[in-house]
């Protein structure tokens, strides 16, 4: 059933929306006024690391960066359990 268009459309698509996702955080990151401190006491420097550096609030980038999170696992979630249940049936 797998072939190479699918298989070449499904790891084309998991790039794209990988790549939307994580400029889109970090847009979002970047835009906010940073003054104080611009040291992080983490080798990687992940989004809420930088976000705590942050002069102003910054509760609409956390919603953003949760929903995000959440929303990528549930819809690959259902994606698979719609695959699966074709395959059964």
């Amino acid at each position: 059933i797998m072939s190479h268009r699918i298989c070449a459309f499904l790891a084309m698509g998991t790039a794209v929306f990988g790549c939307i996702h994580s400029t889109f955080l970090t847009t979002l990151t970047f835009q906010l006024p940073y003054c104080g401190p611009k040291d992080v006491n983490y080798y990687f420097c992940d989004i809420p690391v930088v976000m705590k550096l942050a002069c102003a609030d910054t509760s609409t980038l956390e919603m953003v960066g949760f929903i995000s999170v959440g929303l990528m696992p549930l819809s690959c979630f259902f994606f698979i359990l719609t695959s699966y249940s074709c395959i059964v049936r």
